[in-house]
């Protein structure tokens, strides 16, 4: 959903609520940046182990042209052996200071594909972590997007509640998750659906035009709402050594 439309789906598109709006797309552009950003690094990280594996596979080609085994537990021995047969496919020919050289480079060479086989695994490492950050940033995203737009009390105090549950492909567009009847929907979906069974967790909007509920801004209240009822009372049973419940167990999500 775009910036435009999330507006309009939060009823944020009117001159009352201009300021509130400004706040969203403010939240709104420093994730889409934040999303961004991480998709660069992606690329660029891609791109350098691309780089390394093409080097690893020349130093193969080399290695398999003297038929060392770089993995053998004697590396000086397999370096004596290819020595040797260099020596008899030459037919004597190999000077001992060509041996002694081609020595070096075998040892070398076996130094770089150490290094760029490190290389390569550190970078693999840190991709998997900023891909990691990234799909977490979209899945935040989602959920937060989701519970405003089905007007969710503190909307921001229930994302981890559905995060871990929700999946997201590598892509970063699309987020789900699994409904007990073993149905997988859309993140949207399966938290309007979770409204419905939660109203009390749901802001009440506004009815009637401008200037009802006594011209106080709408529909408030100094009262408790349900949903703070609950965390006040879940937190003096924590203090008093009670069984303490977390939102997912007091909210059924």
């Amino acid at each position: 959903m775009e910036l435009e439309e999330l507006t309009k789906a939060l009823g944020l598109d009117t001159e009352e609520t201009k300021d509130k709006a400004v706040i969203l797309k403010k939240e709104y552009n420093a994730f889409q940046k934040s999303i961004h950003e991480l998709e660069d690094k992606e690329k660029a990280l891609n791109e350098t182990i691309e780089a390394n594996k093409q080097t690893l596979d020349r130093f193969n080609i080399l290695v398999n042209a003297f038929g060392v085994d770089v993995n053998a537990k004697d590396f000086d021995e397999g370096i004596e052996l290819a020595k040797e047969k260099i020596v008899k496919d030459a037919g004597g020919g190999t000077t001992p200071e060509e041996i002694k050289e081609l020595k070096r480079n075998l040892t070398k060479a076996n130094r770089q594909v150490e290094e760029h086989s490190k290389t390569i695994e550190d970078l693999t490492t840190q991709l998997n972590g900023e891909k990691t950050m990234r799909l977490n940033t979209v899945k935040r995203n989602t959920i937060r997007k989701s519970l405003e737009s089905v007007h969710a009390v503190e909307p921001e105090m229930f994302v981890d509640m559905f995060f871990g549950k929700t999946k997201v492909e590598d892509d970063g567009k699309t987020c789900t998750i699994m409904g007990d009847d073993g149905v997988e929907l859309s993140v949207a979906d399966y938290i309007a659906d979770w409204a419905k069974d939660h109203q009390n967790l749901i802001a009440a909007q506004p009815k009637g035009g401008a200037g009802s509920a006594g011209g106080n801004g709408g529909n408030q209240s100094n009262e408790v709402s349900p949903f703070m009822q609950a965390l006040l009372n879940s937190k003096k049973q924590n203090q008093s050594g009670g069984d303490g419940k977390s939102l997912s167990e007091l909210f059924g999500a």
